[in-house]
């Protein structure tokens, strides 16, 4: 993400922040029960953890895949595809489980059960579509842009 630390912080809290308002308005809902009321704070919780965690720790994680993979340009791009889908999507998973819960006021306990609860079943559904788009962001992408790609896919 271009901008320096501030425009990351901003660009990334936005986009998320943009996911889960399309989230919490585009997706049905299944319930017995009419239509929820638009949920601010959680909105507010995913720009909080989108803007800081993934807007400081992404460039970073990026940033280091790129200066350790070498090889030819198919083992380079399954490197970073093998680094990014089997070492920070769990990372980045478990720490948006663990945060939401943290932050919706529970404790670190129900943290823990969030993670260990949703954490698999999360990946595999990740692991159906982010292989193919991290293939092309992470070879086709400039470094600088490549946060920016999957926040927005993430919308």
């Amino acid at each position: 993400m271009a901008g320096g630390f501030v425009g990351r912080v901003a660009t990334g809290a936005g986009l998320w922040a943009a996911g889960d308002l399309s989230c919490q308005l585009l997706v049905p809902k299944i319930s017995d029960t009419a239509a929820e009321p638009y949920d601010w704070q959680r909105t507010a919780r995913q720009a909080f953890f989108g803007g800081i965690f993934m807007s400081t720790v992404g460039p970073v994680f990026y940033g280091g895949i790129e200066k350790l993979m070498s090889g030819s340009a198919v083992q380079n791009a399954v490197g970073k595809v093998a680094a990014d889908q089997l070492l920070f999507a769990p990372v980045l998973l478990s720490s948006l489980f663990y945060s939401m819960a943290r932050l919706e006021g529970e404790s670190h306990q129900v943290g823990e059960e969030r993670v260990t609860s949703t954490l698999f079943s999360a990946l595999k559904m990740n692991w159906t579509v982010w292989p193919a788009v991290q293939a092309l962001n992470l070879t086709m992408v400039p470094l600088a842009h490549r946060l920016t790609v999957v926040n927005a896919v993430c919308i």
